[in-house]
């Protein structure tokens, strides 16, 4: 199973909203995080709903920056072809700098664009999918990044995580972090010279 299938929480419980300073301008290259990229789930349907995308926007020292520029994504299915043979393109987003500036998250030391979007359509056909990520600096560069991703389809389980009190939401759109509810079953490890 690809990293990040099935979750129901497009964030990690630490990604806070700030607001980007960077210059796009500086940026060399983009970086995909590969752990929270993937499929999200609403916690209450099977299969998943759309994609979270997290991009990192990197210096040439290879150092994270928060810095804001129009980004478009797209999917492909390498499992559907079109007439030329090529891997059809399922679904594509394309975000102004003003829109990937609110929503830069800092968790961490980390600092990246979290890109949470439904599927504009009926959810994919397949579940092995390919993702490109393009990201155009204020100079006009134009910096890629694409990784295969896997996503649960309708009917199908997602990886196990579950939402969290609905309760426990903010009263903005900023995504939160479910909690387990075997809290209290968690135990310490113990050192033992004969554990293996």
């Amino acid at each position: 199973m690809e990293a990040g299938m099935g979750r129901s929480l497009p964030e990690a419980a630490d990604a806070v909203p700030f607001t980007p300073s960077g210059d796009s301008r500086r940026v060399a290259a983009i970086a995909l995080d590969r752990t929270l990229t993937g499929g999200i789930n609403s916690g209450n349907n099977s299969g998943d709903q759309g994609l979270l995308v997290v991009v990192e926007p990197r210096d040439r020292a290879g150092r994270a920056l928060d810095a804001p520029a129009d980004l478009s994504i797209a999917v492909l299915d390498p499992a559907l072809k079109d007439t030329d043979g090529k891997a059809l393109r399922i679904a594509r987003w394309d975000f102004t700098a003003a829109e990937t500036a609110a929503m830069f998250r800092r968790a961490g030391a980390g600092r990246a664009i979290h890109l949470a979007t439904a599927w504009p359509g009926d959810p994919p056909k397949h579940n092995k999918l390919h993702l490109f990520v393009r990201y155009v600096t204020a100079d006009g560069r134009k910096l890629d990044a694409n990784q295969p991703i896997e996503v649960a389809l309708p009917g199908e389980q997602t990886a196990g995580w579950t939402p969290g009190d609905s309760n426990a939401r903010t009263s903005d759109s900023t995504p939160y972090m479910a909690t387990r509810s075997d809290e209290s079953q968690l135990r310490r490890p113990v050192w033992s010279p004969e554990r293996r």
